[in-house]
């Protein structure tokens, strides 16, 4: 059976309240994790973290279908082996919502992989700021003129 431990410092007790954020208890990587959903939720609060920090704000998060029509890549090349890798679309991509459109943060083969089945939609968790921000990541995908999965290219 797969498990995956979670140890706490001696003096502590798993079933101790914490008595402050869970931002401030220290948290390592203990083992490799092979799990995909667990890999995708780690990948999101990673990027969730900086996001937090950059802006100095907090985020929120939400699961919703995304058409695919409505994404937006953040970057312009993708290998076709990640691509055809992808057998199952089992993990949802990452993005945020700015202007209307969904700018990728995290799936870019997943997006494409949907595309080639001939899906019309994906699923998405969203990372929604708590207040009106102008994202970096958008004016860098506005200079590198992406507007579309179309604008990706793939490379063998």
């Amino acid at each position: 059976m797969k498990a995956y431990v979670l140890k706490f410092p001696k003096e502590k007790s798993y079933r101790a309240v914490p008595k402050r954020s869970l931002d401030h208890l220290p948290i390592r990587d203990i083992g490799v994790i092979d799990d995909l959903l667990v890999k995708m939720w780690r990948q999101i609060l990673i990027i969730l973290k900086y996001y937090e920090s950059l802006y100095d704000i907090s985020f929120y998060l939400r699961e919703q279908q995304i058409h695919l029509k409505d994404l937006v890549p953040t970057q312009f090349q993708i290998r076709r082996e990640r691509i055809d890798a992808i057998k199952e679309l089992l993990v949802p991509i990452a993005c945020v919502k700015y202007e209307g459109r969904f700018y990728i943060w995290d799936g870019h083969a997943r997006s494409l992989r949907a595309k080639e089945l001939g899906l019309k939609s994906i699923q998405a968790i969203i990372l929604s700021p708590e207040e009106k921000i102008d994202f970096g990541i958008v004016k860098s995908v506005i200079e590198m003129k992406l507007e579309s999965l179309e604008d990706i290219q793939i490379v063998e």
